[in-house]
């Protein structure tokens, strides 16, 4: 049984400059995750980062060529939310720092003796990536099927219309649509009515309300003639 099933499933870049660190925890992490790609420095880093897009970074942060923390910045600039994680020696303090306000998820402090707690610390990682991805891809569908409808379609999520087809948006004016949302959610408590009959704009429509999740849900209305 893999004791860590989440890693597992997650691709990681390992930016480390000394060869024999990297050889320890890049044969380690090879045993647990689904891809492991590995770059000696900054700049070897962002080759690796632009041409493999994985799902979480390890990186050092003094490396030649290209530093951690500018490696970090480059990868911000085109991607905010990868997770990013740096290792660390205790007198890298200040530059520990700056990776935080760079928006790390994270980092080791050298020497790692523990690996048994650095291995649980990733799983923990990777379940959060995830379950982002598959939130993701829901909501990606969702987009698609919202759109596809023939009947006014609304996307709701934390009690605000997040989206609308194109049916819909002909019906509802952007300025409109709180006025609206106003108006159907005493209906929203229920969640899961079959039908439910609204009058808007001196028209009468019958809604329906599919729960997606805890704090999404899906609304179709149908006029009614």
């Amino acid at each position: 049984m893999n004791k860590y099933p989440n890693l597992n499933k997650i691709s990681i870049l390992y930016v480390e400059d000394d060869e024999t660190i990297q050889m320890v925890f890049s044969n380690i992490l090879k045993k647990f995750t689904k891809k492991i790609y590995l770059a000696q420095n900054g700049e070897e880093g962002l080759v690796k980062f632009k041409d493999s897009n994985p799902d979480l970074i390890i990186t050092d942060i003094q490396m030649p060529k290209i530093n951690g923390i500018d490696m970090i910045k480059n990868i911000r600039n085109e991607n905010k939310n990868i997770p990013i994680i740096i290792t660390t020696a205790f007198n890298d303090i200040n530059y520990a720092i700056e990776a935080i306000k760079l928006g790390i998820n994270g980092f080791f402090l050298k020497p790692i003796d523990d690996i048994q707690n650095y291995l649980n610390i990733l799983e923990q990682k990777a379940g959060f990536i995830i379950a982002k991805k598959e939130n993701e891809k829901k909501d990606d569908i969702i987009q698609t099927i919202i759109q596809n409808f023939f009947d006014f379609a609304f996307f709701v999520e934390n009690n605000k219309i997040v989206t609308i087809n194109k049916k819909a948006k002909n019906l509802i004016e952007d300025k409109d649509i709180n006025l609206f949302f106003n108006q159907i959610t005493p209906k929203l408590s229920l969640r899961k009515i079959e039908k439910e009959i609204i009058k808007y704009k001196n028209h009468f429509y019958s809604i329906k309300i599919d729960t997606y999740s805890n704090n999404k849900f899906i609304i179709i209305m149908n006029e009614l003639t």
